[in-house]
C-alpha cells in the first residue's frame, strides 16, 4: 500500500508577560492518498474497489491559547476540503428485472468538514481541576453527480427495454449529495 503524499505546515507563536501567555497557532495541510483495499472482515478476503481516483485533503486549522498560572482556555477553527471522499462501501442495488445486484463506486464525491472548538481548565488546588469543552461541527457532501453501474464481475449493466432486450443505455443513477451531512461522525 502507498503511503500518503503531501504537504504540511505548523507554525506556532508564543507571547508571554509575567505569568501570562499567549499562544497562536496555525496548521496547513495538503495531502493526497493512493487508491486502497477495502477489507470485508478479518477472516475474509480483501476486496479491490473499482475505479476509486485519488483523494487530495486540503486542511486549514487556526488556534489561540490563553493560559495563566490558574487558568487555561483555548480556541480552534478548522476547515477541511476533501475531494474523492470514499465512502466506506460501493453502493449495491438489486435489479428485479435482470435478477442482478450490481455496485457503484462513487467517485468526485467531495466534502467540507468546518467547525470550531473550545476547551478550558480552570486549577482549584494542586489535586483538582475543572475541564470544559465545546464544539461546533459542520461536516456537509458539496457534490452532486450521474452513477453507472456494474455487475459483480466489473461489467457495465445496460437497461431493459420493452422486448426485454438490453438497450444501450446504462443503468444509471443521478444524485444530489449538496448540503447533506456527512454521516460517519457526530457532529454538535
Amino acid at each position: 500500500m502507498e503511503k500518503p503524499s503531501g504537504l504540511y505546515c505548523q507554525n506556532r507563536r508564543e507571547l508571554s508577560y509575567k505569568r501570562i501567555q499567549h499562544n497562536f497557532h496555525e496548521h496547513w495541510l495538503y495531502q493526497s492518498n493512493s487508491p486502497v483495499y477495502k477489507c470485508r472482515g478479518f477472516w475474509t478476503v480483501n476486496e479491490f474497489v473499482r475505479d476509486v481516483e485519488t483523494e487530495n485533503i486540503s486542511s486549514i486549522e487556526l488556534g489561540y491559547t490563553y493560559s495563566t498560572g490558574r487558568i487555561a482556555l483555548n480556541v480552534n477553527g478548522y476547515y477541511t476540503y476533501w475531494q474523492n471522499r470514499p465512502t466506506d462501501n460501493p453502493s449495491r442495488v438489486f435489479l428485479p428485472d435482470q435478477g442482478v445486484t450490481v455496485t457503484a463506486n462513487l467517485n468526485d464525491i467531495n466534502a467540507i468538514h468546518q467547525g470550531i472548538e473550545f476547551s478550558g481548565n480552570y486549577l482549584i488546588n494542586k489535586y483538582l481541576s475543572v475541564d470544559a469543552f465545546a464544539s461546533y461541527s459542520d461536516w456537509r457532501w458539496n457534490s452532486a453527480k450521474r452513477v453507472n453501474f456494474f455487475d459483480e464481475q466489473g461489467r457495465a449493466i445496460y437497461a431493459v427495454g420493452p422486448n426485454n432486450q438490453p438497450t444501450d443505455s446504462l443503468v444509471a443513477v443521478d444524485f444530489d449529495a449538496k448540503g447533506v451531512s456527512v454521516g460517519d461522525a457526530p457532529q454538535t
